[in-house]
Formats: structure tokens, sequence, C-alpha cells
């Protein structure tokens, strides 16, 4: 095992903090024109609770539809020129939206369909970006490295939405869809600036063509123990925990009649407690060792969930009640996904990386849409608090199952050489 003094540290390294800066910059955009987005269609296209509803389905469905393809695809190839590509192509999109709304002659309907454009380049994106870190900064740092993505994440989360509702209402919209646009260029101009010598592995002649390639990715996510058991942990989790997140709006107003503002107040808390998770994550680390901090993060993030569905009624106790549960729960879902993005980072070998960043994707997206899906159907037939509780109850399942899987004897950051000797 490298001594991990035996590296620069990542303040020293000028490729990650491009890299860094530039993800800042975009995922600040990113949460302003999350609030930018439906409110154009909203007060410009005057979109209803359906139109809403589609405009959400076409953000999500690309991850579902085109995640394991774009896994295969950007496996073979440099991911930074993908990278690139991706946010310029964003950017344009952004700007024809921002013109045919000014222009008077945007419909829902080429919204809808920018959205899914939109969605798709992310994928790329994203799957380009969890596998290019490894080539950026070596595995005993992946760790830090991804605790400072998140913390900027974090970071956004809490002034964004705020940031973005000032703009809709000063400048409009549409308007407001170029600071997203001009975070993409930014993000363009911090990669162009990357000299990442990555390593990309040429498709061996006659190889697997795309749906067998597909195959191999979803093979290895399941066939490796530790992959395995990473799958199901956030794939449960992810599942239920959005079960919870999307019903607690209905929840918050019509069983509890907070107002919008206390809403975003206790879900902005959220970002600040992920925030304070980003910076310890590390030390924790150390300190017990990964698996383990999987498996505590997991019960972390879980029970809180159980609160959410007891809250109390009383506007006084019910609003300190859920800031507490929120800070808690986005402490351990941060920790917790930021540990189980470097464990998998570092554990899956380099030829299939790509693939299986996107499988996590796939599956992630997929469910989040089959658990909001279902927990609309059971909040529609019995009440809220019980869907609350029937959601934490789920999300308990993700911690169930990293007791027994072996995350739980993990006290070593893997390595990739372990994942090809194990898959032998």
């Amino acid at each position: 095992m490298r001594d991990r003094t035996s590296h620069p540290p990542l303040s020293r390294r000028g490729d990650f903090l491009k890299i860094w800066g530039g993800q800042s910059v975009a995922l600040l955009g990113f949460e302003i024109s999350e609030m930018a987005l439906p409110l154009l269609a909203i007060l410009v296209l005057h979109a209803g609770a359906s139109d809403l509803g589609l405009l959400n389905a076409a953000r999500w469905l690309p991850f579902v539809l085109v995640s394991l393809w774009a896994g295969a695809w950007v496996e073979r190839r440099r991911r930074i020129p993908v990278m690139i590509a991706a946010d310029l192509g964003r950017a344009a999109l952004l700007g024809v939206v921002v013109v045919l709304a000014l222009a008077g002659v945007l419909n829902l309907p080429v919204l809808v369909a920018a959205v899914f454009l939109l969605g798709v380049m992310t994928v790329f994106f994203d799957v380009g970006h969890t596998t290019v870190l490894v080539s950026v900064v070596p595995r005993e740092q992946l760790v830090e490295a991804n605790g400072r993505l998140q913390a900027s994440g974090s970071v956004a989360q809490v002034g964004g939405p705020g940031l973005g509702g000032l703009l809709v209402q000063w400048v409009t919209a549409p308007v407001t869809l170029l600071a997203q646009a001009g975070a993409f260029l930014v993000s363009a101009g911090f990669l162009s600036a990357t000299r990442v010598e990555e390593r990309v592995d040429p498709a061996p002649a006659g190889g697997p063509g795309a749906v067998a390639a597909v195959r191999e990715g979803l093979a290895a996510s399941f066939r490796d123990p530790l992959l395995r058991s990473l799958v199901g942990v956030g794939a449960l989790f992810n599942m239920f925990s959005q079960w919870v997140v999307a019903m607690f709006p209905l929840f918050a107003v019509r069983d509890l009649g907070l107002s919008a503002g206390l809403m975003g107040l206790i879900v902005s808390v959220a970002a600040v407690g992920g925030l304070a998770g980003s910076m310890t994550v590390a030390r924790l680390t150390a300190r017990l060792g990964p698996g383990r901090v999987v498996v505590l993060s997991t019960a972390v993030a879980s029970v809180p969930f159980v609160l959410v569905a007891l809250t109390p009624e009383r506007t006084e106790l019910a609003v300190p009640w859920l800031i507490g549960a929120f800070a808690v729960a986005g402490y351990g879902w941060t920790v917790g996904g930021i540990m189980m993005t470097s464990l998998r980072q570092a554990h899956t070998p380099h030829g299939v990386l790509a693939r299986v960043n996107a499988t996590y994707r796939f599956l992630g997206s997929g469910l989040v849409a089959v658990g909001v899906f279902a927990g609309g159907l059971l909040g529609q037939a019995t009440s809220l608090r019980v869907t609350l509780l029937a959601g934490a109850a789920g999300a308990m399942t993700a911690f169930a199952w990293s007791l027994v899987s072996p995350l739980r004897h993990l006290k070593e950051m893997p390595s990739q050489a372990q994942a090809v000797e194990e898959a032998r």
C-alpha cells in the first residue's frame, strides 16, 4: 500500500482544481435553473400540474434510456472532450430556449424536448465526470476529492434556489436560464485548460458490440461482491429516500399547514448537513474504515425519515423537529454518497469503469422513478403519514442490506488489482 504522504495535496493538483472550479460554477447554475425552468413553464407557458409532471418525466427519462449505452460509448474515448462537448451543447440548447421564449414562440412540447435533450447530454457528462476522476487523483485521495466536489454541490443547493427565485423576479425566468448557460461555458473553459493524461483502453479487434458491451457492464456490477453490495445499498436508498422527498411537500402543506417559505427552509437544511458531511467524510474514513462509514451513514440517513413521518402537528414543534431530521439525513446521505462513489472508482477495473458508473446511474434513476410513482399511488390510497412511514421503512432496507454485505468488513480502500484478482 502506497504511503498517503507521497502524493501532493489536492490544493497543488492543478487539473483537479480546474475540474473542481468548473463544476462548482456549473452546480450553482444548475440549482438556479432548477428554480427557473419550472417557473418558465408556469409563468410563461401557463403550465398545469400534468404539464409539470411531463416536464419532470422528460428530465429523468434520459437516465433510464441512455445511461447504459453512454457508458459503453464513453468507455473507449477520452472523457474530457466528451464533457466539454456536453457543456457546450447544453449551453447552446439553453440559449435557443431563451431566444424562443423572448420571441414569444416557445411552447410546451418544445420545452419538454429541450429538457429531454439536456438530460441526454447530462448523462454523457456525468458518466465522463465520475470516470475521469481516477485519472486526475490517486486512489488514496478519491474520498477527499469527491468530498470537495460534493461540498460545492451542497453550497449550491443552499444558495442556488433562493438566488434563482430572486433572478426570476428581477429579470424574468427566460433570462435567468442564461445563468445556467453561462455556467456551462465556464465549466467547458476550465475543462479545456486541463492537461489530464487519460488512460483509454482501445476496443479490441472483433471486440463486443454495443449490446454485448452493455451486458459486460451489467455483469461487472453484479458479479463482484463489493460492487453488488454498493448497487444494492445505493439503489434501495435512492428509491425510498426520493419516495419520502417527493411526498414531503404535500405532507408539509396539507397535513402540517406549513408555508412555502418554511418548507424551503427545512429542505435547504439538508444541504447544510450535506456540507458538514463532505467536510468530515475523509476523517471518518481514516478512523472507521470505508465499509463502516457506508453502513453507519446509511443508518444515519434512513432513521430521520421515520421522524419526518412522526412530525407533530403543532407548527412551533414541527419546524425545529423537521429541521433537525433533514439536517441529520442530509449529513448521512452525503457521507454515504461520497464513500460509495469513491469505493466504486477505486475498486472497479479501469476497462469497465464507465460502464459500471453508467449502470449505477441507470439503476438509481430508474428506481427513483419507480419510488416516486409508488409513493404517489400509496399516498392516494392511504394517508400521507402512512406513505412516509412506508418510505422510511423502505430506506431502512438499504441499511439492512449493508449489514449483511461485505462492506461491514472493509477496513481499507480497495484497489482495481483486487477486483481483477477476485474476478478470476
